[in-house]
């Protein structure tokens, strides 16, 4: 009997490849195939992997996987099963997302009334819990789904395949897929099953390049939501992500290009509270300049 959930992970840590693995064999209640691709010489975007894994995966439900993510739900597998069973109109299922993306650029979520989790978050400063439900219900609707887990049906998948073309890297590519799917399906986040995940995003110089490749496909059709919400509290939103984009693009080293970008993406919304903010930043990031200048000397 072919399994009904097909697990694809993609390493570049075999100890992390095996735990997971693990991981998942021990907490799963029935049977799953798993699909672990070694990217240590190939180095394939996330999106090839992905869909090359997924073309020769026999499960009817897809499992898309960061290889530091565990299940701590036991047979998480079936609670899984049975909510795509009785829910035909559900597209993408993870364990962190958010009901409203915003025309201005920003990671999953970004804005914490807006974002749903079920997830145990490691970080530096210690654990994060993201554990934001709406309402008392077991699933909660959303637009976009972070990629560190992603469940989706394959016959959905091979309608919105992942976008390998334009996403080649690690980043972006979750924002995309799920966005696509919510064209035609109903993304939720699973309060039912609680994972816990270890590594946290970068804003790197190749989120920011992968963000203005996203905006270019994406940014007419934003913003989207899976509440009412007024114009009003989405102008607030949009004016407070765009200040976290740019705050955080002065923490980066990144090429003329994707300042402009960045600048531009910026300039519509700004307020004055956001512009006090942003002079603090900048006195801020111009005296750390300095100070490391000076360290070098």
């Amino acid at each position: 009997m072919n399994p009904v959930i097909t697990c694809i992970v993609c390493s570049v840590n075999p100890d992390q490849a095996s735990r997971v693995v693990s991981n998942l064999q021990q907490s799963a209640g029935e049977r799953v195939e798993i699909l672990v691709h070694d990217n240590r010489e190939r180095r394939w975007g996330l999106c090839r992997v992905y869909n090359a894994y997924a073309e020769r995966a026999r499960g009817e439900i897809l499992c898309f996987l960061h290889e530091d993510l565990r299940f701590c739900t036991k047979a998480w597998d079936v609670l899984i099963r049975t909510f795509f069973q009785k829910h035909p109109e559900a597209g993408v299922v993870g364990f962190l997302g958010s009901q409203l993306k915003t025309q201005t650029p920003s990671r999953v979520g970004g804005i914490v009334r807006y974002e749903m989790g079920s997830l145990r978050q490691h970080s530096p400063c210690g654990m994060k819990y993201y554990m934001q439900r709406s309402g008392r219900t077991s699933f909660s609707r959303v637009v976009q789904v972070d990629g560190l887990c992603m469940f989706v049906r394959k016959r959905v998948w091979q309608q919105f395949r992942f976008d390998e073309q334009r996403f080649r890297g690690f980043s972006l590519y979750d924002l995309d897929f799920s966005l696509q799917v919510a064209q035609s399906y109903c993304n939720y986040i699973d309060h039912e099953i609680v994972v816990a995940h270890k590594s946290e995003g970068r804003h790197d110089a190749a989120w920011f390049r992968n963000t203005r490749l996203f905006q270019q496909k994406w940014g007419a059709r934003l913003p989207m939501q899976s509440i009412p919400l007024s114009a009003q509290e989405i102008r607030r939103a949009e004016a407070y992500n765009a200040y976290k984009f740019y705050r955080n693009a002065l923490r980066t080293a990144l090429p003329k290009k994707e300042l402009a970008f960045v600048r531009e993406s910026y300039l519509p919304y700004r307020t004055l509270r956001s512009r006090l903010r942003m002079i603090r930043h900048l006195i801020g990031h111009e005296y750390q300049a300095l100070r490391g200048a000076g360290a070098n000397r």
